[in-house]
């Protein structure tokens, strides 16, 4: 039987193993995955203000809260028709696009 000391060295080395293979790369692919998020709203916020500048949306848009918006929409999305298996997800995604296009647009 090993004594105590000898299996707190196996544990340590298997949990210093896991915190290797595991651990590290599971943080490492959760910063990039953060990282590739602050691009999106970066690329949804600069879209928006292209629209503002060629006079496509109202030129009072918050560009930041319109990328916000449609950043939340699309984990909405995702939520609904993955996790909850939504039929309508994505019905509801669209009309709900629609609606933010429709409040960022002048009225003609």
């Amino acid at each position: 039987m090993a004594s105590r000391d000898g299996l707190e060295g196996v544990l340590q080395a298997a949990a210093a193993d896991f915190q290797e293979k595991v651990v590290r790369p599971a943080f490492e692919l959760w910063g990039r995955w953060v990282e590739e998020q602050r691009r999106l709203l970066a690329v949804l916020s600069r879209s928006a203000q292209l629209g503002v500048e060629s006079g496509l949306l109202h030129a009072d848009l918050d560009c930041d809260l319109l990328a916000f918006q449609i950043h939340g929409l699309m984990l909405g999305f995702h939520h609904a028709r993955r996790l909850l298996r939504q039929r309508n997800a994505e019905a509801m995604a669209r009309r709900s696009f629609e609606q933010l296009l429709a409040q960022a647009m002048p009225a003609r």
